[in-house]
């Protein structure tokens, strides 16, 4: 397994050896960064929602072509915002490594906090363990 994207590996909780079970966390990237882009997304999107609600209230129904125009931008902008804050959350739940399968890790690449990974680097190997 590897991560999704490039970082600095703030924490890693198992080693060469460790059993782990499907679903447990493994090693974490540092989220600081990521938290900043999904705080600055939120602000965005409270901004556009507010504009659109102020934009629904003016034309709460629309009679003409600008009005509708209107409406449509402001549901546009609203639409995107909501995008946003969904990208950085995928993105912030791709900065933790889970384990897919009931295993053995296998390989840890010597990895300690503080390390600079990158997507192509640094795997985790888990060797999934089948009960017999």
């Amino acid at each position: 397994m590897r991560f999704y994207q490039s970082g600095t590996l703030a924490w890693i909780k198992v080693k060469k050896g460790d059993e782990v079970k499907k679903g447990q966390v493994l090693a974490g990237l540092d989220t600081k960064l990521t938290q900043i882009n999904l705080d600055i997304a939120l602000a965005d999107y409270r901004r556009a929602r507010a504009e659109f609600e102020e934009t629904a209230r003016k034309y709460p129904n629309p009679g003409n072509e600008e009005e509708k125009g209107k409406k449509e931008i402001a549901q546009s902008k609203l639409d995107s915002a909501v995008k946003k804050v969904e990208k950085y959350k995928y993105v912030q739940e791709k900065l933790t490594l889970v384990s897919p399968v009931n295993g053995k890790v296998a390989d840890d690449s010597d990895l300690v906090a503080g390390m600079n990974i990158t997507p192509s680097g640094f795997p985790i190997t888990v060797t999934e363990i089948i009960p017999k």
